[in-house]
């Protein structure tokens, strides 16, 4: 054993048991991530199925802290990695500045955490992986992967009603009742989503420390679960709005059901991962081998035994002095180890040089920069427009290119809602079609809104941008029974100006506009949308038709545009 770890940590780069002053050059490194850090985690806050972060965060501080008094002397390739990590951290770092991407932010901070439990020889990489769950899946495929659990849900739900005798009518993501139409958003609301129960599944395997295909099998066993509640409470409050006319969609009924779905959801994880730890659990060696010779000739075994991890139990007898390294504390090792193993005072290594304090200046830097270019807590408020809150019916005219204003509807929804928290609709008519134009605000992102329309029951038939620059987007919708519609609808910010992808240049554009002078402060991206709808009688738009929509579209889209740029 002496052997071997003179071998392991030979040469300059060896590491002495670590200190928490040892700590303090990765303490500086994750502050310079804060600005960045700070938006990603208020963007997570902001998408409720990503609330469930400060519990991650906690297991992720409560497991390494507790893991901290089991650090063991790091080798030269402990060392060599954790130089990797650190590099490839300021190297998405100065990226995630130039592109004003939270999210890679949140990436480099996280391989300068690994870096630093390398550095320090703390056994945490399963708590590290935790922090892999807080990775937002870009380009809006977590809402997609959402709308689709909740199709999925309201299929599912459709087929239990439809046994129980419940009379209802699914359409997309909506069971129309008799007296009453539920969206189902609506009743799986709350804390048992498919993202949380994921990472439920995946404290419990680090905090049992279950092998890696123990955990993943959990995991995906948890979006089972976080399914069948939400099909359960579904069917639960049809059931209470059809028979017994009681709303469970909202106060404390819907909360209580909620959370009583949540303890049912952990108690069938729980009883998962009990009936995974029988089904994976490891083999051993076979106790008639000391006997016989060819009773250890099953090659599979030990394989088995690989894949299943050390255990529940058996891992220090599995495992032998490597478990031991890896579940003991330092000062019960050095009373296990021979006196060999401790080299004499002219053997002693040199102490290690602390290369990580090269690296702290330059983070520091890139931390400055978000702070004079105005991130994170540094930013201006991005204010919704007060002109857009007040807008009534009066704000358009009676007669729009020959369109007859008939309603208006002012809608205010949760912050998190995909339909916008805000929407001003005006209703127009003109012969047999009728027209809602709608601004909708605010968003952070592009914002698919076809998508919105799949989950209220219609099928997407054509989605395609207008071109020349432009940044409209027509589609066509239509429904089983037949009913069609059009839609055209646009984003800009609230001067007035097109929606810029990001991915247009390599420098985002808000910080182009930093660089150039035009602002002198980050502010968080805020899109309004203008749309317009129209269904069709038939289903048929002449040419004609089709001309004087569009022309009503950008006649609504320029005064839209004009009026918050007041």
């Amino acid at each position: 054993m002496a052997t071997a770890i003179s071998s392991e940590t030979s040469g300059d780069d060896i590491l002495q048991p670590p200190t928490l002053a040892g700590g303090l050059p990765f303490g500086l490194i994750l502050l310079a991530h804060g600005p960045l850090l700070y938006v990603y985690l208020l963007q997570l806050w902001d998408r409720p199925h990503y609330q469930f972060f400060p519990l991650v965060l906690l297991a992720f501080g409560y497991f390494a802290t507790v893991r901290w008094p089991q650090r063991r002397m790091s080798g030269s390739r402990a060392v060599a990695m954790s130089r990797l990590l650190l590099l490839t951290s300021a190297v998405l770092l100065s990226f995630a500045i130039a592109r004003l991407s939270p999210l890679a932010a949140y990436l480099s901070g996280m391989m300068a955490v690994g870096s630093c439990l390398l550095r320090m020889g703390v056994p945490a990489l399963g708590p590290w992986a935790l922090l892999l769950l807080l990775l937002r899946i870009p380009y809006g495929q977590d809402v997609a992967a959402i709308q689709m659990m909740q199709r999925v849900t309201t299929r599912l739900s459709s087929t239990a009603l439809d046994t129980i005798g419940v009379e209802h009518f699914p359409e997309g993501n909506i069971l129309v009742f008799p007296s009453r139409t539920l969206f189902v958003e609506e009743a799986c609301s709350g804390v048992v989503s498919m993202l949380a129960m994921i990472a439920c599944a995946a404290m419990m395997a680090v905090w049992w420390r279950r092998s890696l295909l123990h955990g993943l099998l959990l995991m995906a066993t948890g979006i089972f679960w976080a399914g069948a509640m939400n099909v359960i409470r579904v069917v639960g409050i049809a059931i209470a709005l059809s028979h017994y006319d009681v709303d469970l969609t909202e106060g404390w009924r819907h909360e209580a059901m909620g959370l009583f779905a949540f303890a049912v959801s952990l108690g069938a994880l729980f009883s998962t991962d009990r009936l995974l730890l029988f089904l994976l659990g490891r083999i051993g060696r076979n106790p008639l081998a000391g006997y016989w010779a060819y009773a250890e000739e099953n090659r599979l075994v030990p394989l088995w035994d690989l894949c299943a991890g050390p255990g529940e139990a058996g891992a220090h007898e599995s495992y032998g002095d490597h478990a031991q390294d890896w579940h003991s504390s330092d000062h019960e090792q050095g009373a296990k180890r021979p006196a060999a193993a401790s080299p004499s005072h002219s053997q002693r290594p040199r102490a290690p040089r602390r290369w990580e304090w090269a690296f702290v200046p330059v983070f520091l830097l890139l931390g400055a920069a978000q702070a004079v270019a105005g991130i994170g807590p540094f930013s201006a408020a991005p204010a919704v427009r007060q002109v857009a809150i007040g807008l009534t019916a009066d704000d358009l005219p009676e007669d729009l290119d020959g369109w007859k204003q008939i309603a208006f509807e002012a809608k205010d929804r949760d912050s998190s809602s995909a339909f916008g928290e805000h929407s001003r609709i005006w209703t127009y008519q003109r012969g047999s079609h009728i027209a809602l134009l709608s601004l909708d605000f605010v968003f952070p992102e592009w914002h698919a809104l076809p998508a919105c329309y799949q989950a209220t029951g219609w099928q997407v038939q054509s989605w395609s941008p207008v071109g020349g620059g432009s940044t409209r987007v027509e589609a066509r919708f239509a429904k089983p029974d037949g009913e069609h519609a059009f839609l055209s609808f646009d984003l800009f910010d609230s001067q007035g100006q097109d929606y810029v992808s990001p991915g247009e240049s390599f420098l985002h554009p808000q910080l182009r506009r930093i660089i150039s002078g035009e602002v002198n402060r980050f502010t968080l991206p805020s899109y309004y949308q203008a749309q317009l709808l129209v269904g069709p009688p038939g289903g048929f738009l002449s040419d004609d038709d089709q001309q004087r929509i569009r022309q009503l579209f950008l006649t609504f889209d320029a005064k839209m545009r004009l009026r918050l740029a007041e």
